[in-house]
Formats: structure tokens, C-alpha cells, sequence
């Protein structure tokens, strides 16, 4: 849904209550929430009124313990007293950048900095109301951010969607330095893997409600920019990146793609193919893997296969004689049957 559907309306003013619920003690916070509803409720003209309206209609979806909340906003005046942000030097991508390297101000900075190219005016005038409380709470900025992004692409420029390309590679190759697919990641980069994905199902899930509402629209400039920017992001990326933080189905959905869009030698592939399988436990994945196998498998295979049938002592045999021969690279044998 779009921010002129009243959809999107009664769920950001549900998610805002929450939030001005929760902030019940932090005064600052409390009232970035209340400022944002105060200007929503006007922006949406959702109010009681005598004649049906949208804004009307709005209202009355609310259940009355909410209505009760929102309704001392109808008439408050809140304003806002941050200054305009020179987002001219922001530091890009933003990613383990001084400001992103904590998930709550990577989040809320890349969300302030997308705001700030926002082309369309209902979406602008929405966000930038909100833009003071994403940087209290999170989740608020997790809700926007997928929404923010669509908005973004359809009235930025080829260099400002670029960056965002950028950004995003840099959550999700962030994980490509060789770390063991069992380590756990730390809490920023499964977060903001987490939602890079749900800007990418936004993203794919309005193309294709555009693509099945309205075929002639496919032909418009709004269209053929998103689903172009989607196209930008390496399937292969998806999948390494689906892969590290555990999201398996997803892994194997874009590996598949990959291999179909670049016509790729599944021969070049079969170690990615074989720790998916091992760590979705699926043996007989794991062996269908190894009957592929033109070349003979390298230690690290073979242990993957021993351990996902159940062959612990040859799994064993294998980990023994890699130390003897690889000596120098043991902390990257941490497979899961010997920690």
C-alpha cells in the first residue's frame, strides 16, 4: 500500500500509539511520537466529523481504547524544533561508517538521509514528520524504511540510486570474509541484513501488484526504475547473504536464480551448494551434491558430508589430517561436530 492508501494510514498511526505508549518515561522520545501523530491525523484529516469522508472512514476504524489516545492530538501543538539536517556530508555507505556502527543509528540515519530525496509530495510531508521519532525507536524505522526506499527510487536520480545499491552491499557482503556459516553473526549485521530483505520484498511485492493490477503501467518510468534497481543486486550476493543469516529457503531461491539468469557451471558451485544442504540437514542433499562432483572433494567437503549423515568418527579422520596439512589455517575448520 502506498501512503495515500488508508491502509498505510491506520498502521503507521497503530505503530505511532505503541510507540507513544512506550515512551512513557523518556519525555523526549514521547513527544517525537506525538508530533508525528498530531501531523499524521491532520495530514490524513482523520477525525470525527458529521459527513462520511475518507478521513471519517479513517477514524472509525480505530478501536476506542486508541481513539482515546489520539484523540488529545486532534488539537495539541507540538512543533518541531530540530534544525534541518546537512545530509550534504554524510559519510556513504553509512554501513560500519562513525554513524553506522550501531543498528538503532545506522537505521535512523539512512532512513533520515533517504527522507531527505523523497521527490513526491504526500510521502515527503508523511516521513518527514516521522523522521524525529525513527531516531528514539527502531522498530518504528524498521516499519518506514521499505516504504521510504520505494518512495526514494521513484523520483531519485541514477547517482542517488546508485548509493543505495552501494549501501546495501555493504550489509550484504559485510559477512564475505571468510567467517564460518555456524558463527554467529553480531546483532548489527543480522539486523540489518533482516531489513535489507524486507526493503527487497517491498520492492518486488509492489512490482509485481503493479505488474498484475495494472499491465499497461508496467511501460511507465516508475516501474522499469524499480525493477531495474532490483536487477542491480547480484543474485549470488542474496544468496550468500540469505545463507550467513540462516534464511535457507531463501538461499537456495536465489542461488537457483543465479545460476538460471548467468547460466552458470553448477561444477563452479557445488561447495555453496553442499554447506546450504549441510546446514539445512539435508543429507541426501549433501550426497546428491557429491555424485555431481567431476573432482574429488577437498577436506572441508568431505567433513561436511560426514557430519550431515551421521559419520562423526571419519568427520573426525578428515578435521585430524587437515591440522596436519593446513596447520596455519586451523581456526577455519570450526565445523559444528567439534565445538
Amino acid at each position: 500500500s502506498g501512503v495515500d492508501d488508508p491502509n498505510f494510514a491506520h498502521d503507521l498511526l497503530t505503530e505511532l500509539t505503541r510507540t507513544f505508549l512506550a515512551y512513557a518515561d523518556n519525555v523526549r522520545a514521547q513527544d517525537s511520537a506525538a508530533y508525528a501523530i498530531q501531523e499524521l491525523l491532520s495530514i490524513f484529516e482523520c477525525r470525527e466529523g458529521r459527513t462520511d469522508s475518507p478521513g471519517r472512514r479513517l477514524w472509525r476504524r480505530f478501536p476506542e481504547q486508541i481513539q482515546e489516545i489520539l484523540e488529545p492530538h486532534l488539537n495539541s501543538r507540538y512543533k518541531s524544533s530540530q534544525k534541518e539536517v546537512n545530509w550534504s556530508k554524510l559519510k556513504k555507505p553509512v554501513y560500519l561508517s562513525n554513524r553506522g556502527s550501531k543498528f538503532s543509528d545506522w537505521s535512523a540515519t539512512w532512513a533520515g538521509y533517504l527522507i531527505s530525496k523523497v521527490r513526491h509530495e504526500l510521502a515527503s510531508k508523511v516521513f518527514k514528520c516521522c523522521s524525529f521519532i525513527i531516531k528514539h525507536d527502531y522498530k518504528v524505522t524498521i516499519y518506514l524504511l521499505p516504504h521510504i526506499l520505494l518512495y526514494m527510487l521513484l523520483g531519485c536520480t541514477p547517482a542517488e540510486q546508485q548509493e543505495v545499491t552501494a549501501e546495501m552491499l555493504a550489509v550484504l557482503t559485510e559477512g564475505d570474509g571468510g567467517a564460518s556459516v555456524q558463527e554467529t553473526a553480531s546483532s548489527l549485521s543480522q539486523l540489518s541484513t533482516q531489513t535489507v530483505f524486507s526493503m527487497l520484498s517491498h520492492l518486488t511485492q509492489w512490482s509485481r501488484h503493479i505488474l498484475y493490477a495494472k499491465p499497461k503501467v508496467t511501460e511507465s518510468g516508475d516501474y522499469q526504475r524499480v525493477v531495474a534497481f532490483l536487477k542491480g543486486i547480484p543474485q549470488d550476493v542474496l544468496a550468500k547473504a540469505s545463507l550467513q543469516s540462516k534464511a535457507y529457503t531463501r538461499a537456495l531461491m536465489h542461488f537457483e536464480a543465479y545460476i538460471l539468469e548467468n547460466k552458470e557451471n553448477i561444477q563452479d558451485h557445488l561447495s555453496f551448494l553442499q554447506t546450504l544442504y549441510a546446514a539445512m540437514h539435508e543429507p541426501d542433499g549433501v550426497r546428491g551434491v557429491n555424485a555431481l562432483r567431476r573432482e574429488e572433494p577437498s577436506l572441508r567437503e568431505q567433513i561436511l558430508e560426514h557430519e550431515s549423515i551421521g559419520l562423526l568418527r571419519d568427520a573426525t579422520a578428515c578435521y585430524d589430517r587437515a591440522i596436519q596439512l593446513e596447520s596455519d589455517q586451523v581456526p577455519t575448520h570450526r565445523f559444528s561436530v567439534f565445538q
